[in-house]
């Protein structure tokens, strides 16, 4: 039979430093996660997070700190839990139907019957009958993430969990993210679109240069920074980013192609100190649009400010 998730479950990492073979660092990081969590890492370089779910998985060791996963008191830690990873792009044996390897699987981590929840919860009606190594690369991400729940693991850890899923199949995995926190357990994970995390996960993890900026829950960090607004303008001319930055009303100015964020007071005295400005600069703006902070914001900020 599957596992259930144990109640009152905690992942707790403790002042975590490692360095990847690629130079990918962790340095000193430290978060606790509690059952019913997903937590979603984004970091740079993106190497630390793949770093981070190899020390929590076990395949990387630390050079201090501790991983602990305890085990509902009876003293076995982590290897009392049972763990779900999907690291990397994993090759799939020649040969062998999805449906084979699918069952085979089942089988090892105690759900012998793995193939019918995976074809109805991961659309892989089709692919059951085709060799999983002749698959697209939807259809074999989405049975990589489908056999790293195969037994109902305590714990999923997903390296670029939405890598190379479109919009549609994106959503096969944020309802696999909210079925494991609605069943008590603990997703960490990283991922290539932010509208992943804004769709399945309760916290984000950000790193950076492998020190943690933040871990929180999405509307904490966004509150936290309210005070903040992004005012959007458009412009032919090409304006100096070090000039914008040090007004004193505004946080900081990125560029995106002709279009300029500009993060300031959220204030409406903000906007007009701003167009008086670029009045005086005689710089003619083509638009001007005003947007409360995101999570995308605050990230930048985050990077930024570090």
């Amino acid at each position: 039979m599957p596992n259930e998730a144990t109640d009152g479950m905690t992942l707790q990492v403790t002042g975590v430093t490692a360095r990847a073979a690629d130079g990918a660092p962790l340095e000193n990081v430290s978060f606790r996660l509690e059952a019913g969590s997903a937590a979603a890492i984004i970091s740079e370089p993106i190497g630390s997070a793949a770093l981070l779910i190899d020390c929590v998985a076990g395949a990387a060791s630390p050079t201090s700190g501790t991983v602990a996963l305890p085990s509902g008191g009876n003293g076995k830690g982590a290897l009392a839990k049972s763990i779900g990873i999907l690291r990397g792009e994993a090759r799939f044996p020649q040969g062998v139907t999805t449906g084979e390897l699918i069952e085979h699987i089942g089988l090892l981590r105690g759900e012998p019957n793995a193939l019918g929840r995976l074809v109805d919860q991961f659309a892989l009606g089709d692919a059951a009958g085709t060799p999983a190594s002749k698959l697209g690369a939807d259809l074999r991400q989405l049975t990589r993430l489908g056999c790293s729940t195969i037994g109902l693991p305590d714990l999923l850890l997903l390296d670029r969990a939405d890598r190379d899923l479109p919009l549609p199949k994106r959503r096969l995995l944020h309802r696999m993210i909210r079925g494991q926190r609605e069943r008590g357990g603990i997703a960490l994970f990283s991922c290539d679109n932010l509208a992943t995390v804004e769709a399945a996960c309760t916290h984000v993890i950000v790193l950076r240069d492998g020190k943690l900026l933040a871990c929180d829950t999405i509307d904490n960090l966004i509150l936290s920074h309210q005070q903040w607004m992004r005012i959007e303008v458009l412009t032919d001319t090409e304006l100096d980013l070090g000039t914008v930055s040090a007004l004193d009303y505004v946080h900081h100015a990125v560029r995106h192609g002709d279009r300029y964020h500009i993060f300031a007071e959220n204030k409406f005295t903000s906007v007009h100190r701003l167009l008086t400005h670029f009045d005086g600069q005689n710089v003619p703006l083509r638009d001007v649009h005003t947007f409360s902070s995101t999570l995308s914001d605050v990230i930048t900020e985050l990077f930024l400010s570090a």
